[in-house]
């Protein structure tokens, strides 16, 4: 995550590789439910600001998280490619990009 942050990831597997991952802060406090999704499922406002921050940008295909927050909210993690640099991105599914780091 950006900034390193530190955290209990739990992996709770189920039918026909249905998998998600519960995420807790080292205090135990609840953060997030984090499932791997595809790119369709992705809402337009998120491919839209993608497009303009990374023109030209790809998506890993097997890298694309829905984080369902404990707030209610909801926010992707994704690896974006671009000709120069690859990126993780932390994005709000209005399409506000929380933070963005190379990788």
């Amino acid at each position: 995550f950006c900034g390193d942050q530190e955290v209990i990831e739990i992996e709770l597997e189920g039918d026909e590789d249905e998998e998600v991952e519960v995420v807790f802060s080292l205090d135990w406090d609840f953060l997030f439910v984090s499932s791997e999704i595809d790119d369709d499922e992705l809402p337009a406002a998120v491919l839209d600001s993608l497009a303009a921050e990374y023109p030209g940008y790809t998506l890993e295909e097997d890298d694309i998280y829905q984080w369902n927050m404990a707030d209610g909210s909801i926010q992707y993690f994704l690896e974006v490619e671009t000709d120069q640099e690859d990126y993780e991105v932390i994005i709000a599914a209005d399409g506000t990009i929380i933070c963005s780091e190379e990788s």
